[in-house]
């Protein structure tokens, strides 16, 4: 015979196997690390087809008010190579605060293909070990350099139209292209 304690134990841990199968794809946790996928919603443009290579720019609201080195370099990416290199801009705040990353890209003169919000609860729960601020270089729908990976920033500052030259040199493979990326800047 089953003790009550035992029999309520055995009915909670059902349920909470039972709830957390129920858990909707949207809610996937992603790492964004070198080689991961991005959300689907983070493609440039209106079609399901991934361009070659673009960027994303993960921020929150507080972070369009401070002077960033990361804007001053998309917007180099963009006087080199104009609209080749889309950029999706993934805001990490709430609607309240949707104009300023608008008034933002104004200001600066950055051309962004796609804006996305996420809230900041969003964030916590779908994005893990993903931090805000970053860039991420994507090349051919993976994660191919990211500013957040501790890897690439002891090895040295790289500039991100320096990076795209070597990501999108034909006939290297991903592994040639990621080492060569992360070596340290020549100025």
């Amino acid at each position: 015979m089953v003790s009550r304690a035992t029999a309520v134990a055995i009915s909670l841990l059902s349920l909470s196997l039972l709830l957390g199968g129920c858990s909707s794809p949207a809610e996937r946790s992603y790492t964004l690390s070198s080689g991961d996928s991005i959300p689907e919603n983070w493609i440039p443009g209106t079609t399901r087809e991934v361009p070659g290579t673009f960027f994303v720019w993960l921020f929150r609201t507080e972070d369009c008010l401070t002077c960033q080195v990361m804007d001053y370099q998309m917007r180099r990416v963009q006087a080199q190579f104009g609209e080749a290199i889309p950029l999706v801009a993934v805001h990490v705040g709430v609607e309240a605060d949707s104009t300023v990353p608008q008034a933002f890209f104004a200001r600066t003169r950055l051309r962004v293909s796609r804006q996305v919000m996420i809230t900041p609860r969003e964030y916590e729960r779908n994005f893990t070990k993903a931090e805000v601020p970053s860039i991420y270089l994507v090349h051919n729908g993976r994660i191919a350099w990211s500013s957040s990976d501790r890897s690439n920033a002891q090895k040295g500052t790289v500039r991100l139209d320096t990076l795209l030259r070597i990501v999108q040199r034909p006939n290297r493979d991903s592994a040639t292209a990621q080492a060569s990326a992360s070596r340290p800047e020549v100025k």
